[in-house]
């Protein structure tokens, strides 16, 4: 009943900026689990019990890719474009037609997760 209610209520126009938004979360987090569990060969170490130790280290990566997402396609909601918009002319960034939001945070994220484990690798584990 909520649901219906509340898609009576919002203009469907406003679901394809939802969509984009929601990509932005879960594309360089994908970006993370694929360098982190297949290229590092986690899926042969990865402790996934209730007590196994936080992978905090992880949410630089994934907020790095968040991050370029928006910078490329900051959508059309316009608090939220219009914050991205200032980031970006602040670090004179200028998304370029060829530019791909989902590809290039997906790779940000995905490089950026190989030098964090490369990193808590020689520290001994920080982070893991």
């Amino acid at each position: 009943t909520a649901a219906t209610l509340l898609a009576l209520l919002f203009h469907i126009g406003n679901y394809q900026n939802f969509l984009y938004l929601i990509g932005s979360v879960f594309v360089p987090l994908f970006g993370v689990l694929v360098v982190d569990y297949f290229v590092l060969q986690g899926h042969l170490r990865w402790d996934v019990a209730e007590q196994a130790p936080s992978r905090w280290s992880m949410l630089l990566p994934w907020a790095i890719g968040f991050c370029v997402y928006q910078l490329v396609n900051p959508g059309v909601i316009p608090r939220w474009a219009g914050f991205w918009s200032r980031v970006a002319r602040d670090i004179h960034f200028s998304a370029q037609t060829w530019m791909s939001a989902s590809l290039l945070s997906f790779l940000a994220a995905a490089l950026l997760t190989l030098v964090v484990r490369s990193c808590a690798a020689h520290v001994g584990g920080a982070g893991r």
